[in-house]
């Protein structure tokens, strides 16, 4: 896949802490099914991609397709314990805005 512009980076591990295994996103992604990773999020990570872009910001949404509940996460941010919030194990797409 190409990718003409990357804004911001994202790592989303399985496990608390950033352990486990990880994928890491450079776009929108309306289903993690298709990464095997769905449901599976416990820590995260957000990175300025190599084509910053102010006031990017990440929504990592809880159902497919960009649907329910999500939290937004800037660059810089990391969230090392998803259980803090009500989306722990529940991340199933992702939202570059």
């Amino acid at each position: 896949m190409k990718y003409d512009k990357i804004p911001g980076v994202v790592e989303l591990y399985e496990h608390i802490n950033f352990e486990g295994q990880v994928i890491v996103m450079v776009a929108n992604h309306p289903d993690l099914r298709a990464y095997g990773f769905n449901d599976k999020v416990s820590s995260v990570k957000v990175f300025k991609g190599p084509t910053p872009q102010a006031g990017m910001k990440v929504r990592l949404h809880r159902d497919i397709n960009y649907q329910a509940g999500y939290i937004e996460v800037k660059p810089g941010d990391e969230i090392a314990d998803l259980r803090n919030s009500s989306l722990n194990d529940t991340i199933s797409s992702i939202e570059f805005i």
